[in-house]
């Protein structure tokens, strides 16, 4: 009778299962794309920045509020923000994102547009809402979504978003929005 161990996955079996929004190659390649690397990464890997936009900043000011349902869309996106030089607050969905906005020294919200519980317009609108009740400066939120029909970028604009970037995230894409609405 055969074993029934188990056999050791490779480094990036993790990867190849596939997401809900992502088709598991496509979420590979960004992966490869982003890292430069066929494996997960280590923490090593994402600690150093060189000379990144972030590393110009404050240290307030580096500080990127994630906010994706998907594990492996939020490792990729959390992986080139780091490699960006800025410090990542990660959240699963958007119920805490107005909080987190609130809590302070927030730079900027990358957050997905679609999410259980509480989407990210829905969150937008709540963050939103409380910067306009306690009179305190806009947050700058770039939506996230792996729909690229014609008009979801002005959708997500209309819902208070002030970017919109589609999935897989690519690095300079997601770079280019953080520089515009960061003012570097």
């Amino acid at each position: 009778m055969p074993s029934t161990a188990m056999r050791p996955r490779s480094d990036t079996t993790w990867l190849r299962r596939g997401t809900g929004d992502l088709p598991a190659g496509e979420a590979l390649r960004a992966f490869r794309e982003v890292t430069g690397r066929h494996s997960r990464p280590s923490s090593a890997d994402r600690s150093g920045v060189g000379d990144s936009p972030a590393g110009r900043m404050p240290a307030m000011a580096r500080r990127i509020l994630l906010v994706d349902d998907d594990r492996v869309s939020r490792l990729l996106s959390q992986t080139v923000l780091e490699k960006l030089g800025y410090e990542v607050v990660v959240l699963s969905d958007g119920r805490g994102a107005a909080d987190a906005v609130a809590g302070g020294d927030i730079a900027a919200v990358v957050m997905d547009c679609q999410m259980p519980h509480m989407d990210g317009f829905e969150a937008t609108a709540d963050i939103r809402s409380r910067e306009n009740a306690g009179d305190k400066a806009r947050t700058p939120i770039i939506g996230l979504s792996a729909r690229v029909m014609s008009g979801d970028e002005e959708v997500a604009l209309s819902k208070g978003m002030d970017a919109y970037v589609t999935k897989p995230v690519r690095g300079r894409k997601l770079e280019a929005a953080l520089d515009q609405l960061l003012g570097d």
